[in-house]
């Protein structure tokens, strides 16, 4: 029997955790699918004795498939990079999950005396800061795929831009494109009655996923409040943020509580500072927040709310565990206008409502159009779980069932 190793985070409160965990346990039959988890001190030390010891499991496995993400594999980005070459050098065959590409960065000394234009000195240093780390992060995946090239590795990607990044590196990378797709048949806890817990008729929007800055909870959350709109949201902070479990008056979180929390900016029944009236504006909508959902939990959250917002900012990320989640289970979803959603409509139906960032109003209206559109479910065409497993198994040469 084939040996397959899936080399990733397991075992964590994770999206990258959880896709590895569903790609090990639906692998055919004929496959021994051998989990092999990096485990997080990795990320802050790379002992010696860790490193050795996934080694010796990455010898035991005839294939490997490596899942990507740059800040599992060590505290630096070239150290990181290290490990996963070391990790390819040593599979006899290997396929690489690379869940993002960063592009090469330009223009670096424009882009700080503009910002230094704008703000001023220590905002252009912070500029220069995160220029240098873009330096870095680039450096580090180009090392990864000439390794991968070098050494007959296949590549997976999530959209037809990270392909053409990759290519951009070494135009010999034989890749595979595929968006996140997740088994039909997950589990959910049928108990959980969201229109209960909410008691009003009213549309209900959900976000979901850890608390962090790039994901955009906070100000899309008031709108949709003050409007008179629902709000669901499960997650909390993520267990590896400094954060974590710690009193704190600047994370997320804390941010996004006094937010909800806050009284309703109606007063006397009279909207401050607007002249648009809503029967839904009478009144401040309702929430409901659920710390650390367990994956039954998050999944019947995602299926019982009317909405699925991705209100995420533009990080560059190529994909999104819960916008799959969502669209699989035949849910309306609002995205907010970045790359994200652009490189995942190549693979839907039909094109999604979106809204500007930068503008409240442009999300209200996206949620009232995606209302009235009721009827037209967005759904991945062409693409399921099945075709995801089977380019995992054309990524390495193993003839399908």
């Amino acid at each position: 029997m084939t040996k397959l190793g899936i080399v990733s985070s397991f075992n964590v409160l994770c999206g990258n955790a959880k896709y590895s965990e569903s790609l090990a346990k639906y692998m055919p039959e004929k496959i021994n699918c051998i989990p092999i988890e990096i485990p997080n001190e990795i990320q802050k030390n790379h002992n010696k004795n860790t490193i050795e010891n996934i080694i010796r499991k990455i010898d035991y496995c005839d294939l490997i498939n490596i899942q990507v993400e740059i800040g599992l594999y060590g505290p630096t980005p070239k150290t990181a990079a290290n490990l996963i070459c070391k990790i390819i050098k040593s599979s006899k065959k290997s396929s690489l999950t690379m869940h993002r590409v960063d592009k090469k960065r330009t223009h670096y000394l424009r882009t700080t005396y503009n910002e230094f234009k704008k703000n001023g000195i220590i905002s252009a240093m912070r500029c220069a800061v995160l220029e240098s780390v873009k330096d870095k992060l680039y450096a580090a995946y180009k090392k990864i795929i000439n390794c991968g090239v070098d050494n007959h590795s296949s590549f997976i990607v999530h959209t037809n831009r990270e392909k053409k990044r990759i290519l951009s590196i070494n135009k010999n990378a034989n890749i595979f494109v595929h968006p996140i797709i997740w088994p039909e048949d997950l589990s959910f806890n049928k108990s959980i009655n969201i229109r209960e817990k909410i008691n009003n008729e009213n549309t209900i929007i959900g976000l979901f996923g850890f608390i962090t800055p790039y994901k955009n909870f906070i100000k899309p959350t008031q709108a949709i409040l003050n409007y008179g709109y629902n709000v669901v949201i499960a997650g909390g902070t993520h267990p590896e943020s400094t954060e974590y479990g710690q009193k704190s008056i600047h994370c997320e979180f804390k941010i996004l509580d006094e937010m909800i929390l806050k009284p309703s900016l109606l007063e006397n029944n009279t909207i401050k500072h607007c002249t648009c009236r809503s029967p839904l504006m009478n009144e401040r909508g309702k929430f409901y927040l659920k710390t650390a959902p367990d994956d039954k939990t998050l999944l019947s959250l995602i299926k019982s709310v009317d909405i699925v917002l991705i209100p995420y900012y533009e990080t560059g990320q190529s994909g999104s565990g819960i916008a799959s989640l969502a669209i699989q289970h035949g849910k309306r979803v609002i995205f907010s206008d970045t790359h994200l959603i652009k490189e995942l409509e190549e693979f839907l139906n039909k094109t999604v409502n979106k809204f500007d960032i930068n503008s409240d109003g442009s999300l209200i209206c996206a949620i009232k159009d995606t209302i009235k559109e009721n009827e037209k479910t967005v759904y991945f065409k062409g693409y399921n779980f099945q075709s995801n497993i089977q380019t995992y198994l054309n990524s390495l040469d193993i003839i399908g069932e």
